[in-house]
Formats: structure tokens, sequence, C-alpha cells
């Protein structure tokens, strides 16, 4: 394991490292962690990094969820009052995220969904 892959298995350790401890941080750094696992997940899923395709129709719903999250932790940073705790909306996102990167993805060997014609 060298080059890509070793940097896509780090990008994907962190995510979920800041999923399972972000919870023993403020409601700031919470926010914060949310951002940029998100962010990881948008640069795994980009063009330069993606590991396998995404089967048709769940490449806008990764980019739609993430983008989305960022501006949800964004706002309840910015904002008076947060929608939802941070930590929750980590874990849902990140949740969320597990099931598109496992159950969506398309390594070469056929989709799980969808099978190709």
């Amino acid at each position: 394991m060298k080059g890509k892959s070793l940097l896509t298995m780090i990008l994907s350790a962190a995510v979920l490292a800041f999923g399972a401890y972000s919870g023993y941080f403020n409601d700031t750094v919470q926010a914060w962690l949310g951002v940029l696992s998100a962010a990881i997940i948008i640069v795994l899923n980009s063009d330069m990094m993606k590991s396998g395709d995404m089967t048709k129709g769940w490449t806008w719903a990764t980019w739609a969820l993430n983008i989305s999250a960022i501006a949800v932790q964004v706002g309840g940073m910015i904002g008076e009052k947060a929608l939802m705790p941070a930590t929750i909306v980590n874990g849902i996102i990140i949740g969320i995220n597990i099931f598109i990167q496992v159950i969506a993805k398309d390594y070469g060997q056929g989709s799980l969904i969808h099978k190709k014609a």
C-alpha cells in the first residue's frame, strides 16, 4: 500500500476518529471536526482521490450531504443557537457517509445495489 491508497486510508481513518472522539471536545471544536470530516469525504470522492465509482445516482447525494453538513455546522457556529448539537450532526453525517461509501460504491465487482448490464 503506497501513494494514493495510503493517503486514502489515513484520511478515512481520520474521518472515523473525528466521529468517534469529537464528543470529548466542546461544541465549537466538534463543529470544526464535522466540517473537516465532510471536507475530507468530498476530497476522497473527488476525481483526484476516488478509489471506485459511485453507483449511478449516488454521486450527487454524497456531494449534497457533505456540503449540507458543512453549512449546518458553520451555521451552528456563527448563529446564536445551533439547529442540532454538533456531535449529533457529526454522528448522523458520518453514519450516512459510511453507508454510501460501503454500499453505493462500485469497486469493479459489480454494484451491490444496481447490477451493470
